[in-house]
């Protein structure tokens, strides 16, 4: 349930980069450089154009995280 974090909770971690091949495969690269830190984590890998297609998408993992999620590192 949303806003109810608890101990076995996780966080959903939206990272938006160009992705020349498979989404899976950089959102395992991410994984396994976050090995380590105290907190499990969901990494769901978009690309810009995913963004762009889907922001206005209500439901959609991206509309949700544009609306509700916060930035946590963003390059320029």
């Amino acid at each position: 349930m949303k806003g109810t974090a608890g101990p076995d909770s996780d966080a959903d971690v939206l990272v938006v980069m160009p992705v020349p091949g498979s989404r899976r495969e950089a959102a395992t690269a991410i994984d396994v450089a976050l090995i380590g830190i105290d907190l499990p984590v969901d990494i769901i890998v978009v690309t810009p154009d995913d963004v762009a297609r889907n922001r206005d998408l209500t439901g959609s993992v991206v509309h949700e995280a544009l609306t509700e999620g916060k930035v946590l590192y963003e390059r320029s």
